[in-house]
């Protein structure tokens, strides 16, 4: 009945409790996705040839490359970010003008005063 629809619903859709659940599930699918296409293609007609023993420990294997693979861009990331934080930044140049002189209206410009 769609009256008890919200009550199947675990979270409702946009509050921060919806986007914090949708993360992990965000995370798990990019699994998925990397396990059938971009780091192996386990879709294979040729697992069909296997027991299910056999595919599992595959799997198993297949799922500990794809962590250490994990790990190692992490930390390729970060180092690259730590050596740009440790780059020495240029110094900015100071200003050489107060306020002041920035705003300063010289007499010389503008209309004259009104006749009086």
């Amino acid at each position: 009945m769609p009256r008890r629809l919200p009550y199947w619903q675990r979270f409702f859709p946009g509050t921060t409790a919806w986007r914090i659940s949708y993360r992990r599930r965000d995370a798990v699918e990019g699994v998925n996705g990397a396990l059938k296409g971009a780091f192996v293609n386990i879709g294979q007609k040729f697992c069909k040839v296997f027991g299910l023993v056999k595919i599992k420990v595959l799997l198993a294997f297949t799922l500990a490359a794809y962590n250490l693979e994990t790990i190692r861009s992490f930390r390729a990331r970060k180092a690259v970010v730590e050596d740009e934080a440790k780059k020495p930044r240029p110094r900015k140049k100071r200003r050489k003008q107060t306020w002041p002189d920035l705003v300063a209206v010289h007499p010389a410009t503008g209309p004259g005063p009104p006749p009086g």
